[in-house]
């Protein structure tokens, strides 16, 4: 069957965000959105940008009822501007037709570059040295943040994804914590911004991937001081 824009469900990212998932958990979720978009729909379209890092729904298609939409940007570098399409094969000539209508095409001579590093298995290279890397970075944040806020913060690894979630004490404001990071140079999302009306549980996003072993160190010392201050506030505010 047929998918039309007016039939098809349009899914998260492969990994939620803000809160990883367990690999394990991430292949039960998109699971169960394929199963949802194909039981109230004619298919899905799912759009992510790192998906070279974790489970797509994609891979988990085997009517052939998935759009997938990636870009190149964050798996290499943000001005490469290149992204990518996979279709099922019986939409390939009508989008194929609908992107020369819209703007002809990508640079042919970046599709030619990017054709032979993927071909000459550079790439492969690159996410499997990137995951090692990444693996590498959130472990030692981990083991940092629990030797200098274990008290604090409760921050635990994950399988798979670019970030953490660092849970702060119940009754704590996790935009006032971010407000006095930010202030002392660290950003961190509260996870509150990411819902409308349901309340969750206070707790700062972190960022992993694009910083050294010294700047981590650095920033979770001044994480330290800022937290350790507003705990001193907290105790001695009445609830």
């Amino acid at each position: 069957m047929p998918i039309t824009l007016r039939t098809a469900v349009l899914t998260t990212a492969a990994l939620a965000f803000a809160p990883s998932a367990l690999a394990q958990g991430v292949v039960t979720e998109r699971n169960i959105s394929l199963g949802l978009a194909l039981a109230i729909a004619q298919g899905a379209i799912e759009s992510c940008t790192s998906s070279g890092y974790h489970v797509a729904v994609t891979v988990l298609d085997r009517a052939g009822r998935v759009i997938y939409l990636g870009t190149f940007s964050k798996l290499l570098f943000p001005s490469l501007r290149l992204g990518y399409t996979v279709l099922p094969e019986d939409l390939v000539e009508p989008f194929t037709a609908a992107r020369h209508l819209a703007d002809r095409q990508s640079s042919a001579l970046i599709q030619a570059v990017m054709t032979d590093f993927m071909e000459g298995g550079h790439f492969a290279r690159h996410l499997k040295r990137m995951r090692t890397r990444y693996a590498e970075r959130q472990q030692f944040l981990t083991a940092q943040v629990g030797r200098r806020l274990g008290g604090l913060l409760d921050i635990r690894p994950v399988e798979s994804g670019m970030y953490l979630v660092a849970w702060l004490p119940q009754r704590w404001s996790d935009r006032a914590a971010a407000a006095a990071l930010a202030e002392a140079g660290i950003v961190a999302v509260p996870l509150s911004s990411f819902t409308l009306t349901t309340e969750r549980e206070p707790g700062l996003v972190l960022g992993y991937t694009g910083h050294d072993e010294a700047a981590m160190a650095r920033a979770v010392e001044r994480m330290a001081a800022v937290l350790e201050r507003m705990a001193a506030v907290l105790e001695h505010k009445p609830v």
